[in-house]
């Protein structure tokens, strides 16, 4: 039985890190998070719209949302922290005054 439960787990373990042929990790990731990102976006735009509101506070804050929802926002044209040039060593503290010994 360990020798199953080992197989079984080195094979999931394989099929986790082995390289696959022709595909960019990258590159699919990113596709599925943007259309994982529209999907939930749409879903609670449905959600909200199907609220029903008569109070002014409900009716303002279900604006707002599906407007904050709606709008398409621009990528960022930041770079990742990881793609930014080294600024330099961090900034070292000042000495400790004499008085604080």
């Amino acid at each position: 039985m360990f020798l199953l439960r080992s197989a079984f787990w080195l094979t999931v373990g394989f099929m986790l890190v082995a390289p696959t042929v022709g595909a960019d990790i990258g590159t699919v990731a990113s596709q599925k998070a943007g259309e994982i990102a529209q999907e939930g976006s749409q879903a609670i735009s449905q959600g909200v719209r199907s609220i029903e509101c008569e109070s002014l506070e409900c009716i303002i804050g279900r604006t707002m949302v599906l407007g904050a929802l709606e709008t398409n926002a621009a990528p960022s044209s930041l770079s990742p922290m990881q793609d930014a040039p080294s600024a330099g060593p961090a900034p070292v503290p000042p000495p400790r005054p004499d008085w604080a010994s």
